[in-house]
């Protein structure tokens, strides 16, 4: 098992305030909802079950009963990265491992740069790489769940590219400085649907490690990423679907666009600030 790891800087996060390290996360402390993938209802968000907990490795204890479920997303904080080779051989291993890495490779450039860039130059910079690495338009369907179904084609490609930008804005304004944090790939495992689970681990020299799995599927030959679950059990899909469909239902559309936009200027104007 071999390991890279680049040393932490001296800059630390600003106090009261909480990076993350994934649009995933993000959602979560934008929203402040700590619901579990498991409570948000019995709908399934997506054909590969994207929403339920990933299955537990071999000779690991269940998803529901990794240490420390139900711990919010500000628990999370960006930094180094240190990666664990896949093994030999396992062609699908790699290839969903290489998507994550690259993923994370790119973060690390982003907090490297961060201050020097700018939101602006952030966010131009990882915008690539968030196409390439998530299944942005699948996740911007799954995500308002039914309610998709309701929108005409011009609300669904305005839905697809508010999506977009939100997730982009998210690893923009919340990667602003490195505070020497670092991921491990633990492994992959085969899931429902020819999804894979990629199994991750947040190492925080500060404080708790915290684990993040990664669900891919396969699209046009590549791996992509679809969910991400926070301790086994806390999924993105699953969080923004239940904070987008009540807005939808309460509010229609064009709120849902309005408040989304919203919280992207927030972000924008907030992260250059002294």
């Amino acid at each position: 098992m071999t390991s890279v790891r680049r040393d932490a800087t001296s800059s630390r996060a600003r106090p009261g305030v909480v990076t993350c390290i994934s649009a995933a996360i993000a959602a979560v402390l934008v929203f402040g909802t700590t619901a579990r993938a498991t409570e948000i209802g019995t709908e399934s968000p997506d054909p590969t079950t994207a929403g339920s907990p990933p299955p537990a490795a071999s000779g690991e204890r269940p998803a529901t009963e990794a240490p420390g479920a139900g711990s919010t997303a500000a628990d999370a904080v960006p930094g180094r990265v240190a990666t664990t080779a896949a093994a030999p051989g396992e062609a699908a291993r790699s290839e969903s491992i290489a998507v994550v890495n690259q993923l994370q490779e790119a973060l690390l450039g982003l907090l490297r740069d961060a201050e020097r860039l700018g939101y602006e130059g952030r966010l131009e910079r990882i915008s690539p790489t968030v196409d390439q690495t998530f299944d942005l338009p699948f996740m911007a369907e799954k995500v308002v769940g039914r309610y998709w179904r309701t929108l005409t084609p011009e609300q669904q490609a305005r839905w697809g590219e508010t999506f977009g930008g939100m997730t982009k804005a998210n690893y923009a304004g919340r990667f602003d400085r490195d505070t020497g944090q670092g991921f491990e790939i633990l492994g992959e495992d085969p899931a429902a649907n020819k999804t894979v689970m990629v199994r991750t681990r947040l190492l925080d020299p500060q404080g708790e490690d915290v684990d993040l799995t990664y669900r891919l599927r396969e699209v046009g030959g590549r791996w992509r990423i679809v969910d991400i679950y926070l301790k086994g059990t806390v999924s993105e899909l699953a969080l923004r679907r239940s904070e987008y469909s009540s807005v939808l239902k309460r509010d229609g559309f064009d709120a849902l666009v309005l408040s989304v936009n919203e919280m992207v200027n927030d972000l924008a104007a907030g992260n250059d600030a002294p």
